[in-house]
């Protein structure tokens, strides 16, 4: 997520959502792992919040921000476009903005 591309509340809000879902994940495979009785090696760190939340962050930025049921949950406010293509600027919009018409 690019702090710059937008001004909207989601960019406090999103970030704090995401860090307690890691928090509740972290806790959750804690709990999993203790009631399966599976011992993880000393240099492997338990699943942290930290790790959790960088995966989450990752999959929001890339994916979920896409994704109509967030957009209904109003947590994301840009607009997606339908149109699919590429966009081009012409010479002579170019030149009107330069000066060197």
């Amino acid at each position: 997520m690019h702090g710059y591309s937008t001004d909207s509340n989601e960019r406090r809000v999103v970030p704090l959502l995401l860090a307690l879902l890691a928090i509740a994940l972290a806790w959750a495979s804690s709990k999993f792992l203790a009631a399966s009785h599976l011992s993880i090696p000393w240099w492997v760190d338990a699943p942290s919040s930290m790790a959790f939340y960088g995966a989450l962050y990752a999959l929001f930025d890339r994916y979920l921000w896409r994704n109509r049921f967030v957009h209904k949950l109003g947590l994301v406010r840009i607009r997606i476009s339908q149109a699919a293509g590429a966009v081009t600027c012409s010479p002579r919009l170019t030149a009107i903005r330069s000066g060197t018409n």
